[in-house]
């Protein structure tokens, strides 16, 4: 019995070498964004047409990874960036006018990499 056992066990260390392991759950990833006006001023306006968002303003997106309360700005978004990060789901629920969206990072209880 010694001898399958200690096969066994070998055989569990070479099949789990190399995986990548989180020792916990990886927390969920909040995005904000916010729709501004940008002043006419000596800014070109035609460069920022591509982020404007109907005729509301231009879309910045904010990114916040931990349970504190600290947001870091990523920036202006197109509309197809906006889609690809929070999916067309929530898209169509931030033209209804909901701001703060959440993305899971857990899947049935197993982490995903994204």
């Amino acid at each position: 019995m010694g001898k399958k056992q200690n096969q066994l066990g070998k055989e569990k260390y070479f099949a789990n070498k190399g995986i990548m392991r989180h020792k916990s759950p990886i927390s969920n990833i909040k995005y904000k964004v916010d729709i501004i006006e940008i002043l006419k001023g000596d800014i070109n306006l035609k460069d920022f047409e591509k982020y404007k968002f109907k005729d509301l303003g231009y879309l910045v997106l904010s990114q916040n990874k931990g349970k504190d309360d600290i947001w870091v700005n990523r920036g202006f978004v197109t509309i197809e960036q906006l889609k690809d990060i929070i999916g067309n789901k929530q898209y169509s629920k931030f033209c209804q006018g909901k701001r703060e969206f959440i993305i899971q990072r857990r899947i049935n209880g197993k982490n995903i990499n994204k």
